[in-house]
């Protein structure tokens, strides 16, 4: 019987069956109806066999099947192609990555002029920056959306020192895109294509919505007031593309995979990258959140003794995972076209890592703390997109969100706030939150200077700790504890 998601039929298109893909495809659709997913596409690629699945319909309004060569927006995986063609371009001698980037762009102006005159692609690739990074904003379909997304920067306020913590930020990675930009006199669009998309055999991969309308692609769902509903808007605007922008179907991506587990090698054994650059794209530069490092671009965790990288993406109702083992010959691909908490993707990744890997995500233990060393943490932690309150309520403490805004431009309002959820220690400074749809996501308090709490990063981006005089003075520092 196929499975059911709603009146939606997700039995799908499998190709090359196996027993382990066919069970994992089940799984995956039983997920689907757990998250309102209405599409998914998955690859894997084990033991040099590919292995493919389209379940569900590219939209609720069209009902039209996804299939194998769908296409996805891939959100943030995009930024892992910007960290290889920042390589290759300091291979060939045109780009040093520890250079300050006013090396390539003199009139770079930021908040804080001494992170402008010393921020480097090093910086950009790992996160490191140090300023606000989910300002978004679109700025047009023509060549110069980069540029001036770049000079809107200058507003950013600057969190943490540059190069000290790591916060994921988007707006690093325009700023990377336009460096490209500058160093091959091309719209990074173009560079893309000829230093990946092609050489690679991708030709369905895309970034603009006009080469995208004659095929087949997903649309993108969130739940709002209790029903699955189109995203809107499809695009994420072109200003933004080096940090989200590519467009493909899960055949291809999972030829980027295979040139990730080559070597640095395209089919027919021509060298895009050498083994140094390869290494230095998937070696762990810095800690980043729970189990995780990151890399250039590239996130990096064990499993079974073996290195993983992995990137995930979202845009507006679309997720996507991709993870690779490249000592094992390993990939999987998972798309989905539903949006809902942090759920969707990584569970059905998560399902495929223990399917073929026996690999299961590690199970914390709550800890208890006392009262007095609790309250430390109390308080509210705050960005200009959203903000969180964490408090205790009922013998409980409780995550709090408010989303603020801020996508696709900064004067959008958000369609409706997030869910509450209870959360618990699992080592000094460090929660899980507990209840769908975030189940599972791990979230750290850092410490200043003084060992006092000041910081809390949570999915995956650094807030800071919004406090009176008062409650300052009350906290007692507790110097071992200083992470940053």
């Amino acid at each position: 019987m196929p499975l059911k998601i709603g009146a939606m039929n997700i039995a799908g298109i499998i190709k090359n069956k196996n027993p382990e893909f066919t069970a994992v495809c089940a799984e995956a659709g039983a997920l689907m109806k757990k998250f309102y997913v209405p599409g998914a596409a998955i690859g894997i690629c084990h033991n040099g066999r590919e292995y493919y699945s389209g379940l569900g319909v590219t939209s609720v309004e069209t009902r039209i099947p996804v299939d194998t060569n769908t296409l996805f927006q891939v959100g943030s995986i995009s930024k892992t192609f910007l960290a290889q063609i920042a390589v290759t371009l300091a291979e060939e001698n045109k780009l040093d990555l520890d250079a300050p980037v006013r090396r390539y762009i003199p009139e770079l102006k930021l908040k804080d002029a001494n992170v402008a005159a010393k921020v480097t692609m090093r910086h950009l690739l790992t996160h490191t920056g140090g300023w606000f990074g989910d300002y978004f904003n679109d700025y047009g379909t023509g060549d110069d959306a980069l540029t001036k997304m770049v000079r809107a920067m200058e507003t950013l306020p600057q969190v943490t020192p540059l190069g000290k913590l790591w916060s994921y930020n988007n707006a690093g990675f325009y700023l990377a895109g336009r460096v490209i930009e500058k160093v091959c006199g091309k719209p990074y669009e173009t560079v893309a294509k000829e230093l990946i998309f092609t050489p690679l055999g991708m030709h369905n991969s895309h970034f603009f919505a006009e080469e995208v309308i004659t095929k087949r692609f997903a649309v993108g769902h969130h739940r709002v007031k209790g029903k699955t509903a189109i995203a809107l808007p499809w695009g994420i605007g072109r200003s933004a593309h080096p940090a989200g922008g590519i467009i493909c179907s899960v055949k291809d991506l999972m030829k980027y995979a295979r040139f990730h587990m080559g070597e640095g090698k395209v089919p027919g054994g021509k060298r895009l990258v050498s083994k140094e650059g390869m290494k230095a794209l998937h070696s762990p530069a810095m800690h980043a959140t729970g189990l995780k490092s990151v890399a250039l671009s590239w996130f990096v965790t064990r499993a079974n003794e073996a290195d993983v990288i992995s990137h995930g993406g979202a845009t507006s109702g679309q997720m996507a995972e991709l993870r690779i083992i490249p000592e094992k010959k390993f990939a999987l691909i998972v798309f989905i076209n539903g949006k809902h908490g942090t759920g969707g993707a990584a569970p059905i990744a998560a399902v495929i890592m223990k399917k073929y890997f026996g690999a299961s995500p590690v199970k914390n233990k709550t800890l208890k703390l006392a009262d007095k060393e609790l309250s430390q943490y109390l308080g509210k932690y705050s960005t200009p997109t959203d903000e969180f309150d964490f408090v205790r309520k009922k013998g409980k403490l409780i995550l709090k969100m408010t989303d603020k805004g801020g996508f696709p431009t900064p004067e959008s309002k958000p369609t409706q706030q997030p869910t509450q959820v209870s959360a618990g220690f699992y080592a000094p400074d460090k929660i899980e939150l507990l209840d769908p749809p975030y189940q599972g996501s791990l979230a750290e308090f850092l410490r200043d200077e003084k060992g006092m709490v000041s910081f809390l990063r949570v999915f995956s981006r650094i807030h800071v700790r919004l406090d009176n005089g008062e409650m300052r003075k009350r906290r007692k520092p507790v110097k071992k504890y200083i992470n940053h």
